[in-house]
């Protein structure tokens, strides 16, 4: 997420689980937003949002290294 317009972060600790997560557009940008499960919870807004993702499995170093 680029140029953070809001954070709201909460409930932090030492074992964080997330129940969901939602991105969705908004006039200013996106708001991302974290269900809780256990601990961390919150909205984070930005104007922009990058996804990237790399070919291969979990754990391949080689697909890791092309990036």
């Amino acid at each position: 997420m680029n140029d953070v317009l809001d954070l709201d972060l909460g409930g932090f600790n030492h074992q964080n689980v997330i129940f969901g997560l939602r991105l969705t557009k908004k006039d200013e940008g996106f708001e991302l937003v974290l269900d809780p499960c256990y601990g961390l919870a919150g909205t984070i807004q930005a104007a922009k949002v990058e996804i990237r993702m790399n070919p291969g499995k979990p754990g391949d170093r080689d697909a890791m290294d092309r990036h």
